[in-house]
């Protein structure tokens, strides 16, 4: 069984950029069998999810703790996580690797 992760961006998700980290955190998803939703959110998308998550090149990975002044349920939760620590060892990796 899988749990969807919703996917923020700072600008709307049907219009974002095809970014490196964008790209490495959906694939890293894929892998883990995670379900990944792109797409234009409603305020009650984000309410309602049990985590969210921004990422950009320079941020990472960050989990949404608030939104509106609302506490996310579980954020940051397993699935942050686990993302987080994927999309580390496999930077750590890529940068070994070239090093």
């Amino acid at each position: 069984m899988t749990e969807p992760v919703y996917w923020l961006n700072d600008r709307p998700a049907d219009g974002a950029l095809d970014g490196i980290a964008r790209g490495i955190v959906l694939e890293l998803c894929r892998q883990e069998g995670i379900e990944a939703v792109e797409g234009s959110l409603t305020p009650d998308d984000v309410h309602t999810a049990d985590e969210c998550l921004l990422c950009g090149t320079g941020a990472e990975l960050l989990p949404m703790r608030s939104v509106d002044g609302r506490q996310m349920v579980r954020s940051p939760g397993p699935m942050t996580g686990n993302t987080q620590d994927a999309f580390h060892k496999l930077i750590e990796k890529e940068t070994r690797r070239q090093g």
